[in-house]
């Protein structure tokens, strides 16, 4: 389905039939891609692990937080280099 297809069926179901009755084409994009970044948020159903500037951070010694990338909502897995995973831990046991 192409976007026009989209935006024609949400006019029909919204009983908007002509452009400019009640809500402009512009308009109506807007509030179906909002429509669409929620989904996805909520669903975490977009994973990347292949873009760089997103999958890869330098780790600096003695730094212990890192800024993420404003695209990211959620960090499945971290490996560090040479793939070994970092397992999640909670505070008392960093001491250990």
């Amino acid at each position: 389905m192409t976007f026009a297809e989209i935006v024609k069926l949400s006019r029909a179901r919204l009983r908007d039939p002509e452009p400019g009755t009640y809500y402009a084409d512009d308009e109506l994009v807007v509030m179906l891609n909002d429509t669409i970044n929620e989904f996805c948020r909520n669903t975490l159903c977009l994973e990347d692990s292949q873009t760089a500037e997103i999958c890869s951070i330098l780790a600096v010694e003695g730094q212990a937080y890192y800024e993420l990338e404003s695209r990211i909502i959620y960090v499945a897995r971290v490996y560090l280099t040479g793939y070994y995973p970092l397992d999640k831990v909670n505070r008392y046991d960093l001491d250990a």
